[in-house]
């Protein structure tokens, strides 16, 4: 599983810095199964892959750490995004509220969250581990507690997102858009790199 949501954040960082910053995916390198590979996203995919081979070489306290530094800063950065877009959006952008999209029939849907369900409960094979490593004072029912609070704040954080991201732009722009989060950012800040 590991694997598997390594390759696909490695992919995915190098599509969003290249819709993100124009222009940096470089050349292209050569083809692959009727895709352009791009110089750029190669070096991009391997400069990552190579800091965070080079933060696990110094012991898991320094993997830790930068884990729990670039958490807050993640967490800061959405929690900004998301008050700047109550305050500047616009509540028109949300009408109407429950408008179908005739671009593809339903199943489409389905089967995409289907196909990527395993990578949207990567994080849930920590719960066997917290029951397990737990602190002698720490009961299995305080562990499954923490589980549904953090589920709970799960839903909380990916309605703030959707409601931020639709006051910032109108949603039938955000869900034409490839990159609707740059999208929303860049209605928020009005920022030419974004």
């Amino acid at each position: 599983m590991a694997v598997a949501i390594t390759s696909f954040e490695g992919i995915s960082l190098a599509w969003f810095l290249g819709q993100m910053i124009p222009g940096i995916d470089g050349p292209v390198a050569y083809r692959l199964l009727g895709k352009d590979i791009h110089a750029g996203a190669l070096l991009i995919g391997a400069v990552v892959t190579g800091l965070v081979t080079l933060v696990n070489l110094f012991g898991a306290r320094a993997a830790g750490r930068f884990q729990e530094i670039f958490t807050y800063v993640k967490g800061l950065a959405i929690v900004a995004f998301v008050a700047a877009s109550i305050t500047l959006g616009s509540p028109h952008n949300l009408s109407p509220v429950l408008t179908p999209l005739k671009a593809a029939p339903a199943i489409y849907g389905v089967l995409w969250i289907a196909s990527t369900a395993s990578l949207w409960f990567a994080g849930f094979q920590v719960v066997p581990q917290a029951i397990e490593e737990r602190r002698a004072g720490t009961s299995v029912r305080t562990v499954a507690h923490m589980t549904v609070v953090a589920l709970l704040l799960g839903v909380v954080f990916y309605c703030a997102v959707v409601l931020a991201s639709t006051l910032a732009v109108p949603w039938h722009s955000i869900v034409a858009a490839p990159l609707p989060a740059a999208l929303a950012i860049h209605a928020v800040v009005r920022n030419d790199l974004l």
